[in-house]
C-alpha cells in the first residue's frame, strides 16, 4: 500500500517538485498551498507524513504543525518541516517533543529528501 504524504508548500513550483520526487518513489502525494488547506485536508484525510513549510500565506508551519497535531492528536501521521526558515536548536527540541520528526533545509538535494523521509515512514 502505498505512503500517503501531504506537502503544505504556498510555491506552486516547489510544491509540484517535491511532488515529482516523491511520486517516483511511489508515494502517493498531495498538494495544499496554504496552512488552511492544509488543516482541511488533514482532518478529512488520514496521511502517512505531512511536509510542511515554515513560511505560508496565512500562519506560519509551526502553527499549522501545532494545530495539526491537536485536530489528530492519535493520528499516526509523522510531520517534518522542509524550508528555508532556519529555527533554533532550543525551538527544534521543543516542536520534537510535540512530534516534529525532522527539519530538512531548503535548498536541499533529492538523495537527501528521500534518505529522510524513508526514515520516517518506512
Amino acid at each position: 500500500m502505498k505512503k500517503k504524504i501531504i506537502y503544505v508548500e504556498d510555491c506552486q513550483d516547489t510544491a509540484n517538485a517535491v511532488k515529482i520526487i516523491l511520486e517516483k518513489e511511489g508515494y502517493n502525494v498531495d498538494l495544499a498551498y496554504t496552512g488552511g488547506e492544509g488543516i482541511e485536508k488533514l482532518k478529512i484525510k488520514d496521511y502517512d507524513l505531512a511536509i510542511l513549510d515554515i513560511m505560508l500565506p496565512d500562519m506560519t508551519g509551526v502553527e499549522l504543525f501545532e494545530q495539526a497535531v491537536k485536530v489528530k492528536p492519535a493520528s499516526k501521521c509523522k510531520y517534518v518541516f522542509l524550508s528555508i526558515v532556519t529555527l533554533s536548536m532550543e525551538q527544534l527540541d521543543e516542536l520534537k517533543k510535540k512530534g516534529l520528526s525532522a527539519h530538512i533545509k531548503k535548498p536541499f538535494r533529492r538523495e537527501e529528501i528521500l534518505k529522510i523521509i524513508k526514515g520516517i515512514v518506512a
